[in-house]
């Protein structure tokens, strides 16, 4: 799948995350190897933030479990970790909900 694809599954997921209204303080994206060569991005919103605690985005208010972004690569993780982080950057900085 391509840079695009991410971009349209972030957007739609993002349309519908509650507002910060409603308790979302911070974003947090969960990437994991589902089996060989499949890999899922799923988009939570958490109810707090805090840098000095590792959990802090154990406080779901708002997941994307169900329709997490897939797709399949045969790549290392490490390499599918910095696509992904370079995509989210991007996408701060260009994307409809930036």
């Amino acid at each position: 799948m391509s840079a695009t694809d991410f971009r349209n599954w972030l957007d739609a997921t993002i349309e519908i995350i509650p507002s910060i209204h409603d308790g979302i303080v911070a974003v947090h994206f969960n990437l994991y190897e589902d089996t060989e060569d499949k890999w899922s991005v799923e988009c939570i919103g958490t109810s707090s933030f805090d840098p000095d605690d590792e959990d802090w985005a154990c406080d779901e208010v708002f997941t994307s479990r169900e329709s997490p972004y897939q797709w399949q690569e045969s790549t290392t993780w490490d390499q599918i970790l910095e696509e992904k982080i370079h995509q989210l950057k991007d996408y701060l900085k260009t994307g409809r909900s930036a």
